[in-house]
């Protein structure tokens, strides 16, 4: 299955924007900010700790649910009609900090970013 595409738009010989649809059901209790994400936290000069977690396991199975975890919180807030002060650097700062932190696969990234694949191929993801 891939994402359903639901504009295309031509701008030149040989290259196309295409628009897919996205979906997402946001919970009720969904993030509203990045310090709502439950691996972040604030360092006592302020500053935000993107990746704010220790490996739950050596199995890699459940380590890669957890990733898979940190990616839905990740966006429940990016699809949160009230989230505040998201800008284009989110995943980016995530990713980086979960690579400096997970230089191995254990699972984490690995299942962190399977999710957001799903996303991206898909159009929503199956949790």
């Amino acid at each position: 299955m891939s994402a359903q595409v639901i504009k295309l738009k031509e701008y030149s010989p040989g290259i196309q924007q295409a628009t897919i649809k996205l979906e997402w059901q946001v919970s009720s209790d969904a993030p509203k900010t990045v310090d709502d994400l439950y691996f972040t936290k604030r360092e006592p000069n302020g500053c935000i700790n993107w990746w704010a977690v220790t490996k739950p396991s050596n199995y890699y199975s459940a380590n890669y649910m957890v990733g898979r975890a940190h990616a839905f919180d990740v966006i429940e807030l990016m699809f949160n009609p009230k989230a505040k002060n998201l800008n284009d650097g989110l995943l980016s700062n995530i990713a980086i900090n979960m690579a400096e932190n997970h230089k191995t696969d254990d699972g984490v990234m690995r299942g962190f970013f399977s999710a957001f694949s799903e996303l991206l191929l898909n159009g929503k993801v199956v949790r």
